[in-house]
C-alpha cells in the first residue's frame, strides 16, 4: 500500500513536487474503460482546435493531471477524430476509451494522446503533470499500449514551468540522447502536449539546460501540434 503524502502546503516547492510525483506513480494513470464501444460522453469541449482548456478542479480541490503519451500503433487510424467526435470503426479491437485529446500526425507517422491521472491535490497542475511524465517508471500504459518515450531518461528533471501571454515556458535540466530522430520527435511532442494541456496555453517554449529542447534533441523546431479535444465517442 502506498503511504499518503503529507499536505502540499507543508512542503517546499522541490519536495512538494517530488512527493506528489511519488504519490502519482504509486497510484498510476486512470486506465479504465477499455472496450469496443462506449456511450456518448456528452459535449465536454469545443472539439477540434487549440488550445485545450485548463483542467477543472473538483469540489474537494483535486484535479486529474493531463499527460501526453504516444498513441498506440493503429489506434488513431481505427478511431479517427472529426470535430471532437471519436468514430470507432466496426472492425476496431481493444479500443482505448481514456483519451481526452489527440494530436495531429507528426514525425514518423505518430500521434500523441492526452490521458489523465487519478485525482490529486496540487496547486501547480503544469509542474505536476510534467513531473509525472518525467518520473514515470512505466514505459507503457493500458491495452493497447500508450507509450512514454521519456521513461528511459532518468537524468531529465523539471526546473520550472510558467505561463505568460498564452505561452507556457518549460525549463528542463539533465541530458537526453534519443536513439534516433523518430524518438527525438516523440519526446518533444510529449513534453509540448503535456505542458499545453496542463496549462491551457496555445504555445510552448521548451528549454533543456537553457538551450531549445529541439536543438538539444537534434531536430528542427516543429510547429505547435494541433490538439483535438475528444468531446464524444461512438
Amino acid at each position: 500500500m502506498c503511504p499518503a503524502p503529507p499536505p502540499a502546503s507543508s512542503l517546499g516547492p522541490v519536495r512538494r513536487l517530488s512527493r506528489l510525483t511519488a504519490a502519482l506513480l504509486c497510484a498510476g494513470l486512470v486506465l479504465t474503460g477499455c472496450g469496443n464501444t462506449a456511450e456518448d460522453d456528452g459535449d465536454s469541449g469545443d472539439g477540434e482546435g487549440d488550445p485545450l482548456p485548463e483542467p477543472d478542479y473538483d469540489s474537494d480541490d483535486s484535479v486529474q493531471l493531463p499527460v501526453g503519451l504516444i498513441t498506440p500503433a493503429g489506434h488513431a487510424l481505427n478511431t479517427p477524430l472529426e470535430d471532437g467526435h471519436m468514430e470507432i470503426l466496426d472492425d476496431s479491437e481493444n479500443v482505448q476509451m481514456i483519451e481526452t485529446a489527440r494530436s495531429e500526425e507528426f514525425g514518423c507517422e505518430d500521434t500523441v494522446s492526452v490521458i489523465t491521472t487519478v485525482p490529486v491535490v496540487t496547486d501547480d497542475v503544469t509542474a505536476a503533470s510534467l513531473g509525472f511524465l518525467l518520473s514515470d517508471a512505466q514505459d507503457v500504459h493500458g491495452e493497447p499500449e500508450f507509450i512514454n518515450e521519456l521513461t528511459g531518461f532518468e537524468d531529465l528533471q523539471l526546473e520550472s514551468a510558467s505561463v505568460e501571454d498564452d505561452v507556457v515556458t518549460v525549463e528542463l535540466s539533465g541530458e537526453a540522447v534519443p536513439a534516433d530522430v523518430c524518438q527525438a520527435e516523440r519526446i518533444y511532442a510529449q513534453v509540448e502536449a503535456t505542458a499545453r494541456a496542463a496549462s491551457g496555453a496555445s504555445e510552448a517554449q521548451l528549454l533543456l539546460e537553457d538551450e531549445p529542447l529541439a536543438e538539444a534533441l537534434g531536430i528542427e523546431e516543429p510547429d505547435p501540434l494541433r490538439l483535438s479535444q475528444i468531446s464524444s465517442r461512438d
